[in-house]
């Protein structure tokens, strides 16, 4: 855009907190545009008609095709996709990517899927472009869908996958360790006292669940089984989008269940233990508050693969409802016997990553 540096972000609704992470941290400098663009947006419109006639939202049929589309994803991870791109003016995406290019003129794209990725460095080429295509790695392990030599740089969670990366050809200045970024609200400090207020807690031992960004139903039977503990805690539940998770704790239990609207910051600040599905955005925020993390239920490989590469020092690893709550047991009884996990979370995220990534991309513009 005329007279600004400009960022444009090509996402999906997985990497939506990253993205908005990342734009926050640009917000009050002038000399600079953020702009955030979702994958669907930049699909046929024929497709994106099709499947919101067929496969409405939140109904069993939409899960299903969601699944399906998950798994296919899933099953091309470990394979590298071809290093040399070209453009295709039959692919819509590409069409449309080429189309934000000449609107937008970036110094910078960032792409956080494989199909944009692929998409950005074609039309790069094709339009001879001196913007530069950046990926932001927001998952514990290394999709290597996302691993092409021509991409500019990558910011990165941790030194396994820069080595996993060095292994398959990328150049070690291209590569930055970076930790996955969250969003600025969880910079700010509460006192536990503070965190307990925001929800009228009384002052004891707290575990919150996470339940998604959609609120899985697995949920249940934890809650559940929480329920039946009566163990001397209190229990926050994240719901998610999901009303009906949120009717199924207000009703079935006298734990706080909150959807949307909730003080995610708060939560933090007042949990003592944190029990939520290995997605690595809610890992991400857990860890940079610092906090003890139960994970459970892993849904698709990658959540699979995060559950036991953190499993082996960050985080406790939970095979079953009842494990969870021997754990929360044995916290109540000894915390001592969770110091040395406790260690290595405190060392687990270094600085602001969101700040580290916007400062490396300003120095890259000027």
């Amino acid at each position: 855009m005329r007279n600004k540096k400009t960022i444009v972000i090509l996402t999906d609704n997985s990497s939506r907190n990253t993205s908005a992470a990342i734009k926050e941290r640009f917000r009050g400098q002038k000399d600079t545009l953020v702009i955030i663009i979702a994958e669907s947006e930049l699909d046929s419109y024929l497709k994106n008609i099709a499947i919101n006639y067929f496969f409405k939202e939140e109904t069993k049929l939409r899960n299903l095709y969601d699944k399906y589309t998950e798994l296919m994803q899933e099953r091309k991870m470990d394979k590298l996709v071809p290093q040399k791109v070209s453009y295709n003016r039959k692919s819509p995406v590409h069409r449309r990517v080429h189309n934000v290019f000449l609107r937008y003129s970036p110094d910078i794209v960032i792409a956080m899927t494989p199909k944009m990725l692929t998409a950005s460095l074609a039309v790069k080429e094709k339009l001879r472009s001196k913007a530069k295509v950046i990926v932001v790695l927001d998952e514990f392990c290394l999709n290597k869908q996302l691993v092409n030599k021509n991409t500019d740089y990558y910011f990165v969670d941790n030194h396994d996958i820069k080595e996993e990366l060095l292994s398959l050809s990328i150049d070690e200045d291209k590569i930055m360790v970076s930790n996955i970024p969250v969003k600025k609200a969880f910079s700010k400090s509460l006192s536990r006292e503070e965190a307990l207020k925001v929800f009228d807690f009384e002052d004891r031992p707290t575990v919150m669940l996470v339940a998604s960004q959609y609120g899985d139903e697995k949920f249940k039977k934890l809650i559940n089984a929480l329920a039946h503990a009566k163990l001397d805690i209190n229990v926050l539940v994240a719901c998610g989008y999901s009303r009906r998770l949120l009717a199924y704790v207000r009703e079935k239990t006298d734990f706080l269940g909150l959807n949307e609207g909730i003080d995610m910051n708060a939560g933090y600040c007042c949990s003592d233990i944190v029990i939520a599905r290995p997605t690595a955005t809610v890992l991400a925020e857990a860890l940079y508050k610092k906090k003890l993390i139960f994970s459970i239920y892993p849904s698709g490989e990658m959540e699979r693969r995060t559950h036991d590469y953190l499993g082996l020092d960050l985080i406790a690893k939970m095979d079953n409802e009842n494990m969870v709550i021997d754990k929360i047991k044995e916290y109540l009884e000894n915390k001592d016997n969770f110091e040395a996990m406790r260690r290595l979370i405190d060392n687990a995220v270094e600085g602001e990553p969101a700040q580290k990534i916007a400062s490396k991309l300003y120095e890259m513009m000027t």
